[in-house]
């Protein structure tokens, strides 16, 4: 059955749209931008809504901040262990990119220990693109 829209005494809010951005600044740091399409459903005035908008992502980015802070540390917690399952995601598709941004700034490629690599571990073609970029390939031992 489709969830109620309303409780006793007011009607639930409506979260139309979420949307993340996440901006590498340097190596192993990153700012994000969160947008949020909400409809309170409450007869309040906007700088009310906003004010607890802002509130409401402020603490969604803290709890992100503070669980990727967590997998930094510990690789070896639940979601490091998850993102060594899905491999091929990270590896196939994220890493790439990740390196092929490394290169065009300049940086070094940083240390991924969530991922649990090995220089063997890498493709060749991986390596040269590292090479050819002039970086550092210091992301794996």
């Amino acid at each position: 059955l489709p969830r109620s829209k309303t409780t006793w005494s007011h009607d639930l809010m409506d979260v139309r749209a979420m949307t993340g951005y996440v901006r590498l600044t340097a190596p192993g740091r990153a700012s994000m931008t969160v947008v949020i399409n909400v409809d309170p459903r409450a007869p309040l005035p906007k700088k009310v809504v906003n004010f607890f908008m802002r509130n409401l992502a402020g603490v969604l980015l803290y709890l992100m901040q503070r669980t990727a802070r967590k997998v930094g540390r510990d690789p070896d917690n639940e979601h490091g262990k998850r993102i060594r399952r899905d491999r091929p995601f990270y590896l196939r598709w994220l890493l790439p990119k990740y390196m092929d941004y490394c290169v065009y700034r300049g940086w070094g490629l940083p240390c991924v220990p969530s991922l649990g690599l090995h220089r063997d571990d890498l493709p060749p073609e991986f390596m040269e693109r590292l090479e050819a970029g002039g970086v550092a390939p210091s992301a794996v031992a």
